[in-house]
């Protein structure tokens, strides 16, 4: 992510994540100074703002006992019923929706001094429990299939299966093809996670994004379950013969298994992308979708060490998570794992995100 520094009369930038908080760490910038990124609704002060207020000392963070106050919007129809520990890490405003992703400053650890290890843990190495609200305005809101954790205000709720065509989807994906709708005025919060969240903005183009990525939108964006077009990448691909289609124009929100600033935006223009390996996150455009031979024949292929490899043809973009092998690799040999790992119904990638209750059990 870039950042903009207020630095005497006039910002200065972009600087990246890394180098604001060397910055901080030599003196150079301090905690009040002012810092702006794409998302935010104005200008924070660095303390406030979630990639930075954790400073690399020998104390942990979720032991400080000067903890920043939570950031609350000014006339925010949510400030009233808040916790006291959260801060607003990113936001969307959409015709009749208002939606926030915000994050726990900090966590006591209740009564179990096994969770509050794992709690002092996570915090020190920069997870944060994580959560979407959306505030609907006589508007409509789409979420993944037992997301919702609570809500109020007057809201109607609509969950159609799509019948057999729908059945036949869920049954094939093993993903959830029932999206329900919240119509009308109220604030919705979705299940807390210490995965990672991320905006999609779509602006009446498509997307085809892995299968367990979508978790909100409004009602303008349209949500679909779409099948592989060729026999190689529905076998072969390692995605599923079904993907999840979003169409339309408006927000929404994807849960991602590795932080956002970790994903490669590769940008195609009649060119071809090739992958060894299960990472691909997402793609938009005229992008035709395969599995190939890395070789000329499968004997070179397998003899190469690479086999088959993902192959994106065309024009447009496509999103990689090089990353989440890494991850994947040491969750498997770590307890630290039952923090992110997903059961839910719509499945996800190794290494992705899982929503579960506060905390989980």
């Amino acid at each position: 992510m870039d950042w903009f520094i207020q630095i005497g009369d006039e910002p200065k930038g972009p600087f990246s994540t890394e180098e604001v908080l060397e910055k901080l760490n030599s003196g150079d910038l301090k905690p009040d100074s002012l810092a702006f990124a794409k998302g935010q609704a104005d200008w924070k002060e660095i303390s406030q703002i979630p990639e930075f207020n954790h400073p690399k000392t020998e104390s942990p963070p979720i032991m400080e006992e000067d903890v920043h106050p939570p950031i609350i919007q000014a006339g925010s129809p949510t400030s009233t019923e808040t916790a006291q520990n959260v801060q607003v890490v990113e936001t969307r405003q959409g015709n009749q929706t208002n939606a926030e992703i915000i994050a726990f400053t900090k966590l006591a650890g209740g009564d179990d001094l096994r969770v509050a290890k794992d709690i002092y843990s996570a915090y020190r190495s920069g997870l944060r429990l994580k959560q979407v609200r959306v505030d609907i305005t006589q508007g409509e809101l789409v979420i993944e299939a037992g997301c919702l954790h609570y809500m109020r205000g007057s809201l109607e709720v609509e969950a159609k299966s799509g019948g057999v065509g729908g059945w036949l989807k869920s049954a094939a994906t093993g993903e959830s093809t029932v999206k329900p709708r919240y119509r009308g005025s109220g604030l919705v919060h979705l299940e807390p996670t210490f995965g990672h969240f991320l905006f999609l903005d779509l602006q009446g183009e498509h997307w085809i994004v892995d299968q367990g990525m979508f978790y909100a939108s409004e009602g303008s964006v349209e949500v679909d379950a779409v099948m592989q077009k060729n026999i190689s990448s529905a076998i072969f691909g390692g995605e599923g013969l079904f993907q999840t289609e979003l169409k339309g124009t408006g927000w929404a929100i994807l849960a991602s298994p590795v932080p956002p600033e970790e994903i490669v935006k590769i940008t195609l223009n009649n060119d071809v992308l090739k992958v060894d390996g299960n990472f691909a996150l997402a793609r938009r455009g005229n992008i035709e979708f395969s599995v190939e031979k890395s070789a000329k024949s499968l004997w070179q292929s397998f003899r190469g060490g690479e086999g088959l490899l993902q192959t994106f043809r065309g024009t447009g973009e496509v999103w990689l998570a090089p990353t989440d092998s890494i991850y994947a690799s040491l969750k498997e040999s770590s307890g630290f794992s039952d923090l992110t790992d997903s059961e839910g119904s719509s499945g996800s990638k190794s290494g992705g995100s899982k929503v579960l209750g506060l905390l989980g059990d």
